[in-house]
């Protein structure tokens, strides 16, 4: 049962510095765009060392002691693996530059509405609430709850200057999609 205590940690550890990485890039892409290798290894070093610092010390208060139920555990899980496979599939249909920012810095790329982008605008986001959310099922302790509410709103904020970086980029493209395609979850 321990196996599902290092589960939400590597949750954490991959998806807690993604807003971080973010809002080192989106606000400053004409900065950026300059030297655009610098700004993955400046963005992606300091977001993912100042996660993992942060994960590493408080993990005893990030989890806690006694296990979650199967029931609960099965669930989280079935959460987690959700990330996995969007991530899979929205690498598939963004490619891996794509899915890091490159084309925000480079401006070199058309408007992706396949694939999963044609039922929601941020299916890799929906990923990673999915996973926080079972992450914290897993390790049962306020201040999990809490890092994830304070997560969430990071990423609504990242989520609202990408989308002001595509409409710049795109334009009514990007304003007519953004209409017709939910931003997290398919409508039915």
């Amino acid at each position: 049962m321990r196996f599902f205590r290092y589960f939400a940690l590597i949750v954490f550890y991959l998806d807690l510095p993604v807003p971080i990485y973010w809002f080192i890039l989106h606000p400053f892409t004409n900065f950026w765009r300059r030297n655009i290798r610098a700004a993955f290894w400046f963005a992606g070093l300091t977001a993912w060392t100042a996660c993992a610092i942060f994960v590493t010390v408080f993990r005893h208060l990030l989890l806690a002691e006694n296990v979650p139920s199967l029931p609960i555990a099965f669930a989280a899980s079935v959460l987690i693996v959700a990330d996995f496979i969007l991530l899979f599939f929205s690498g598939k249909y963004l490619g891996g530059k794509k899915l890091v920012g490159h084309a925000e810095l480079s401006c070199k790329s058309d408007l992706t509405t396949n694939g999963l982008y044609k039922y929601v605008r941020h299916p890799r986001y929906t990923g990673m609430i999915s996973a926080l959310a079972g992450a914290c099922l897993i390790a049962q302790t306020r201040l999990a709850w809490i890092v994830a509410a304070v997560w969430l709103l990071c990423v609504l904020l990242s989520i609202l200057l990408e989308e002001r970086e595509m409409r710049r980029r795109f334009g009514p493209a990007y304003e007519e999609y953004s209409h017709a395609t939910p931003r997290f979850l398919p409508r039915f």
